[in-house]
């Protein structure tokens, strides 16, 4: 700005001559005649003291236009080898390892390795010039009270009476009032999200219209086709007694289902930030059941409510409650010499009797219901880990 007022004040004031100004200034006469000639057009708009495009004019910084500049260090020669460098994340992105792609950052080192004297702007200016993407716009949605659920998983790693394991928390939002339930799982397969399903509609006295789950394999059988895909048996059971429908989100579309994927973050934060060991799971099953409580007893984004408030209102508008459904595989296992069973690397003892024979279990995500000619003969903790640490030495008989 001081060489816009200084140039104007030597030529209306010193009345100097633009080559002079040019020579005093140091700007070359193209530029002192530019500034000149925008000056005398915002005099012959307005009268002397009312003219506001003048003012403009005196306080707005100089630009200059680079877009015609020739590029010094980008040649043609690096120009391919960017270009080579792209076609290779194209093939990687085809073969689903997209997440081995290279960055502009990593291009650029491979040109610093090279020898290239290159600025890693214009390598990213580059780049963006000939990948043209469009950004994605995203609309802002609004929710009606009861319709709609998100669910998802997220990983957690406790330490119970001394050993570090690793846990799956089912999480679902309730969109319209943000309300969260979540349930702690050692595994994350088929019974573990029935039962959380289950559990859910349980504590809620109901279902909702839809439910929206991502691509896991649990929810997903087959994919039919780019964007069709085919429900599990689990889940279509699910569909049937509780009278609600599905909804899977599109691949790498977070946003589609973004009020859940939030709500696995803070959940695992409140619950375990602090404290990440337990003496028994039991403990730790209340830790993450607190932190939920406190988060939806805290007061709603934008509102004067409570979260748990504003689920009072989706509760009521839920599909009535058909009652708990059963939740459990079947399986016939063969007992062993040792009079024990075998299921996942574990062992689970049984009358020695049996030895030898078959026994019909009933497996549930918690717990195994052993039966023999029609008769419950054992009852056992699920285990989860493997080797002798597995076995089970006692008996107990109904």
């Amino acid at each position: 700005m001081k060489d816009k007022q200084e140039i104007i004040k030597l030529r209306h004031l010193a009345e100097l001559s633009e080559s002079e100004i040019s020579r005093r200034t140091g700007f070359s006469r193209n530029t002192v005649r530019s500034y000149l000639r925008q000056y005398e057009q915002t005099q012959v708009l307005y009268p002397p003291g009312e003219n506001e495009s003048e003012c403009q004019f005196l306080f707005t910084p100089s630009r200059y236009s680079v877009s015609n500049r020739p590029k010094r260090r980008l040649n043609s020669a690096i120009e391919q080898i960017i270009n080579s460098y792209l076609e290779e994340n194209a093939a990687k992105l085809s073969s689903n390892r997209w997440k081995q792609r290279m960055l502009k950052c990593d291009i650029y080192d491979l040109l610093r390795e090279q020898n290239h004297l290159i600025s890693y702007s214009s390598v990213c200016n580059y780049i963006r010039s000939i990948e043209s993407k469009t950004r994605e716009s995203f609309i802002k949605q609004t929710y009606q009270p009861g319709h709609s659920c998100e669910f998802d998983w997220g990983e957690v790693k406790l330490c119970i009476d001394g050993v570090w394991r690793k846990f799956n928390i089912a999480v679902f939002t309730l969109p319209y009032s943000n309300g969260r339930k979540n349930y702690l799982f050692q595994r994350q397969d088929t019974l573990a999200f029935m039962e959380s399903n289950i559990r859910f509609f349980e504590e809620i006295q109901g279902a909702p219209i839809q439910m929206k789950y991502d691509n896991m394999r649990v929810a997903v059988a087959e994919f039919v086709g780019k964007t069709e895909k085919r429900p599990t048996v689990a889940l279509m059971n699910m569909e049937t007694y509780y009278g609600f429908s599905h909804r899977f989100c599109n691949a790498h579309k977070r946003n589609e289902k973004g009020h859940v994927e939030r709500s696995v973050e803070v959940v695992r934060r409140k619950a375990f930030c602090r404290t990440d060991s337990f003496n028994t799971i039991e403990e730790a099953y209340q830790a993450i059941s607190s932190a939920c409580d406190k988060l939806n007893n805290q007061i709603a984004k934008n509102n004067t409510c409570t979260v748990s408030e504003r689920m009072q209102e989706e509760l009521l508008l839920l599909n009535p409650y058909k009652g708990k459904m059963g939740c459990f595989q079947m399986r016939t296992l063969l007992i062993d010499k040792w009079s024990t069973v075998t299921l996942h690397t574990s062992h689970y003892s049984v009358p020695d009797h049996l030895a030898g024979k078959t026994v019909d279990v009933k497996l549930y995500s918690d717990k195994l219901i052993m039966y023999h000619a029609n008769q419950r003969i054992a009852t056992h903790e699920r285990l989860y880990t493997s080797g002798l640490d597995g076995l089970l030495i006692y008996n107990i008989i109904y």
